[in-house]
């Protein structure tokens, strides 16, 4: 028997099941233009990611916002894409895993 934290609403519905759903962060990358990453992870599990800037750009607020409409998984793969606004090195750092 699988051990892990479960817990239950007073109805008796799963609130909490850390030994089927628990998120694993399997890794990290910075990124300043479009590209992609393979995971055999992904396959099979319920991937996810988020992403957040480094850059002190004052107009990064708004370009992460554009970044974040721009991924998508297709099997094994998390594919991002966009173009750094002209004269600007916008730097996102995507961090991707499962659960």
């Amino acid at each position: 028997m699988p051990v892990g934290l479960q817990v239950w609403d007073a109805s008796g519905r799963s609130v909490i099941d850390t030994v089927t759903q628990v998120p694993i962060i399997l890794g990290s990358i910075a990124a300043t233009s479009a590209g992609s990453i393979t995971n055999p992870l992904f396959t099979g599990k319920s991937p996810f990611y988020f992403c957040y800037s480094t850059s002190p750009d004052s107009l990064t607020g708004a370009f992460s916002i554009e970044v974040a409409n721009n991924f998508r998984i297709v099997g094994d793969t998390l594919f991002w894409d966009w173009t750094p606004p002209p004269n600007r090195s916008i730097e996102v750092v995507i961090v991707y895993g499962v659960y």
